[in-house]
């Protein structure tokens, strides 16, 4: 849905994915990433969705040419036109471990379909096979998600900042099916540069931060109480709008909150005023305050462009 630059990756990565972005921990390599990482997936899935995801990738085989690969990572089913050996390395670290990440922390009920990911190796094969599979001619540089097809389709050769931004709205509409715009793209968007393993996603400051600090710097930000009650997240300020959201929903995992805002917001959300009503039981605060707070926490953060 939304632009995301390349992004940085610990440097154990960088040996084994030379073309990937997303900054995973050192810690998740202490882990071989076989036996055990399909045993863990099983214990996310139910068995009728792990059969399901043997009959797509018969599916996408006969739909696809001889250049791509498919591998099965229950509940994902991820091809690309790039060698199995380095498929199977996204589809467990940009794919499966992130999920695994999302579920253990945040998201209790799991997807009950198959999610296919396409992983194209170069932008003029991601706009032919979007095109040819689905009919879509307008696509998104770095790639997007189709909620109706249960599809997400990347342009892996810019990196996987956005694959991981869009893994989570896949995941997310079967935990919190009516999630507000400004959280769902704010959780998202805070995966896109985050350190990563089995048990937790942590994200890192991004290049989203200079437009919200000048934002703030020039009294130009719009009061946290619009951007969570306001209905028009995809308006004009929509690029400030994702830097807000994420780095609200990055104050809120600083101050070991975010767990429990997700939960309450998720299982208390009723109508107008749940935003606020969520904010302020988390946080014990009226909203203006804990404004104040992020504000100023905010502009003690530091983006390095190097």
């Amino acid at each position: 849905m939304d632009r995301s630059p390349k992004l940085w990756i610990a440097l154990v990565l960088a040996a084994i994915l030379a073309v990937s972005s997303t900054y995973v921990s050192a810690a998740t390599f202490a882990s071989p990433a076989g036996s055990q990482a399909a045993q863990t997936d099983k214990n996310f899935v139910s068995k009728e969705v792990i059969s399901q995801c043997s009959n797509k990738a018969d599916s996408l085989r006969g739909r696809l040419d001889g250049s791509f690969n498919v591998h099965i990572s229950a509940p994902f089913v991820v091809a690309g036109n790039i060698s199995a050996d380095m498929l199977k390395k996204y589809s467990h670290w940009c794919v499966s471990v992130p999920a695994q990440a999302m579920w253990t922390n945040y998201f209790d009920r799991k997807p009950t379909d198959t999610i296919t990911v396409l992983l194209f190796a170069d932008g003029g094969s991601y706009r032919y096979w979007a095109k040819k599979l689905y009919g879509d001619t307008k696509v998104a540089y770095f790639g997007y998600y189709r909620p109706d097809k249960k599809v997400l389709l990347m342009n892996i050769s810019t990196g996987t900042g956005t694959l991981v931004h869009e893994l989570t709205h896949s995941l997310i509409g079967y935990d919190f099916p009516h999630v507000p715009l400004w959280f769902n793209e704010g959780l998202a968007s805070l995966h896109e540069q985050s350190s990563v393993d089995e048990t937790q996603i942590i994200g890192q400051v991004n290049w989203r931060l200079p437009a919200l600090q000048k934002a703030i710097h020039l009294k130009k930000l719009r009061p946290l109480r619009d951007l969570i009650t306001k209905q028009d997240f995809y308006g004009p300020l929509l690029g400030i709008n994702y830097a807000q959201a994420r780095f609200f929903c990055m104050y809120m995992q600083k101050r070991g909150l975010l767990q429990k805002f997700y939960k309450h917001f998720r299982d208390n959300h009723n109508g107008p005023g749940s935003e606020e009503r969520a904010i302020e039981h988390v946080f014990g605060r009226s909203v203006d305050e804990v404004e104040a707070e992020f504000l100023d926490w905010v502009m003690t953060l530091r983006f390095k462009t190097n």
